[in-house]
C-alpha cells in the first residue's frame, strides 16, 4: 500500500488563479453548500430589514460572533445576491474552522462574477480560498 499526499491547490502559489476540487468532494460540497444556502430562515429575521440585518452580521463579524453573524446572513437566503450570501458565509465559516465550506462558499461566491458586491470583495475572497486551503489536502490511497 501507497500513501501519497496531495496538498491543495491553492497552496501552490504558482498556480493560485486556477480553481480545481478534488472530483470526489464535488457533489457533497455542493450538496452542503446548496443546503446551507437554502436553509429557512428565522421567522422574526425575515421580517427585518435585509439591509439592517446585513449590518447586524457585518458588526457580529466584527466582534467576533461568527456563529451569530452566520444565522443572520443564512436568514438573508432570498433576500439578498447570491453572490454577496456566499462571500458573508466563506468569511464566517473560516472564522469558525469550517475550513471546507468556507472554501465552497467563496468559490460560489466568485462563480456570480456580475455580482457587485463580490466585485469589491474579490480580494477578501481569494484570501479566504487561501486561508481555508493552508487547512485542506487530499490524501490518496493506492495499492488496496
Amino acid at each position: 500500500m501507497t500513501l501519497h499526499h496531495h496538498t491543495h491547490p491553492f497552496n501552490d502559489t504558482h498556480n493560485q488563479s486556477q480553481h480545481h476540487l478534488p472530483l470526489s468532494l464535488l457533489p457533497l460540497s455542493l450538496l452542503l453548500v446548496g443546503a446551507l444556502l437554502a436553509q429557512p430562515g428565522r421567522a422574526g429575521a425575515q421580517a427585518q430589514d435585509p439591509r439592517a440585518l446585513l449590518r447586524m452580521a457585518e458588526s457580529a463579524q466584527a466582534n467576533g460572533q461568527h456563529r451569530a453573524a452566520l444565522e443572520i446572513i443564512v436568514s438573508l437566503r432570498g433576500q439578498v445576491p447570491a453572490g454577496q450570501l456566499a462571500g458573508m458565509l466563506s468569511s464566517s465559516e473560516l472564522a469558525l474552522g469550517d475550513y471546507l465550506m468556507a472554501e465552497q462558499a467563496a468559490i460560489a461566491a466568485m462563480r456570480e462574477a456580475g455580482d457587485a458586491w463580490v466585485s469589491q470583495h474579490r480580494e477578501a475572497l481569494m484570501n479566504t480560498l487561501a486561508q481555508a486551503a493552508l487547512h485542506l489536502g487530499e490524501v490518496v490511497i493506492e495499492g488496496l
